[in-house]
């Protein structure tokens, strides 16, 4: 009898053991199937972005500008690194000023040619887009739209609307070179009015 029950204790004592160790190998395998799952997740993630950032330079070398900015916009839920995002962020706002130029030059040519609502309309799409880029946009060009943007609504006797974009051209960029011209138009449209 004595014997059966050091067996039975050196039994229990010994499924004891084996249990705590199979808890522990469980506990263990179920640690390295969550890191597994989650280097998963990031390498997905990485690839991801690698994918998405490529994406977009090809857009920006194809010179799809519009295309590149709306694909900027889609990287912000993306896991990108400082250097990676810094470097996107820099090439649209390349992009982005490459379109405010086009904006002020097709702008301009469109005035120039007397066709003033394209001209407005032009110059609104070109200070839309300098206004998106914030205050690294602002410049000769955002000056230049400001002003056909002014210029085009006195022609087409929108004076009101021309009173204030002269205005706002002239607290803009005060030293422009058709500042005085804007400011002979504004004194006459606020006589006007």
């Amino acid at each position: 009898m004595l014997l059966c029950a050091a067996f039975y204790f050196l039994y229990t004592d010994r499924a004891g053991d084996a249990e705590a160790e199979r808890d522990n190998a469980l506990a263990a395998r179920d640690a390295a199937q969550a890191r597994a799952e989650g280097t998963a997740r990031q390498l997905a993630a990485r690839e991801a972005a690698d994918r998405a950032s490529a994406g977009l330079l090809e857009l920006l070398r194809q010179r799809r500008y519009r295309d590149a900015i709306a694909a900027h916009r889609d990287l912000a839920d993306i896991e990108l690194g400082a250097a990676q995002r810094q470097f996107l962020a820099d090439a649209v706002a390349g992009a982005r000023s490459q379109l405010v130029a086009d904006a002020t030059l097709r702008a301009r040519q469109a005035f120039d040619r007397r066709d003033y609502q394209r001209g407005h309309d032009l110059a609104r799409e070109g200070l839309t887009l300098t206004a998106a880029g914030g205050p690294a946009l602002e410049g000769p060009a955002s000056a230049e739209l400001r002003y056909v943007l002014a210029a085009s609504l006195d022609k087409l006797g929108r004076a009101a609307e021309a009173r204030d974009a002269y205005a706002a051209f002239l607290t803009a960029a005060p030293d422009h070179a058709m500042a005085t011209r804007a400011r002979q138009r504004l004194t006459r449209l606020e006589r006007a009015l």
